[in-house]
């Protein structure tokens, strides 16, 4: 027989069969974890790589759109300083034709007169 203190105080007795049985069946156990535990860890393994590759693709994904806002951002601007001329151009034309007309109108009055200058001194 053997004696196995579990706490100070309190004894079991059992026999040295029962003990081994015990003993192959925590080893046994032990095993069997250490084996699910080697699993888990080549799973976890596999599934950190995969996550890693994934953040890669999602890093490179999240540079390249970043990079492509930028780019339409400068497009913007460029488009927005294109509009600003073209709306100037637009108001110099406008003005220009306004000025045209007015001096066509002037130089049409000026004719009316003068041709009646002309009419009545011969």
């Amino acid at each position: 027989m053997y004696t196995v203190y579990f706490s100070p105080g309190h004894t079991v007795c059992k026999s040295k069969s029962v003990l081994h049985v015990e003993c192959q069946n925590v080893q046994k156990a032990l095993e069997s974890d250490n084996v699910d535990c080697l699993v888990l860890r080549s799973n976890l393994d596999e599934t950190a790589k995969n996550v890693f590759k994934e953040n890669i693709r999602v890093t490179e994904a999240l540079a390249s759109h970043i990079d492509e806002a930028d780019e339409l951002r400068d497009h913007v601007r460029r488009l927005e300083y294109e509009n600003r001329q073209l709306h100037n151009d637009q108001e110099m034309s406008e003005m220009l034709v306004q000025q045209k007309v007015a001096q066509s109108k002037r130089n049409k009055q000026t004719i009316k007169e003068v041709t009646h200058v002309l009419c009545y001194t011969l």
